[in-house]
């Protein structure tokens, strides 16, 4: 089994993207997920008028699958 910090080789570069974008993150909090959780909480009470939970109706009417039935 390998580390989890070892990145498997890919060469998708949507991928590699992601995977600099979550180092960067990483090293902006220290890599303590800790502080990263507290800076998201953060971010989710400044934006909390955008937040749509899980269950929560929209109003919208449900798509329908490729089968017709609703999804």
């Amino acid at each position: 089994m390998r580390h989890p910090k070892t990145p498997v080789s890919t060469n998708d570069p949507n991928v590699e993207e992601i995977r600099a974008i979550r180092a960067e993150l990483s090293a902006q909090f220290g890599d303590d997920i800790g502080r990263l959780g507290e800076h998201l909480r953060q971010i989710e009470e400044q934006y909390r008028d955008r937040i749509v939970l899980a269950g929560k109706r929209t109003g919208r009417t449900p798509r329908r699958a490729a089968s017709g039935k609703r999804a």
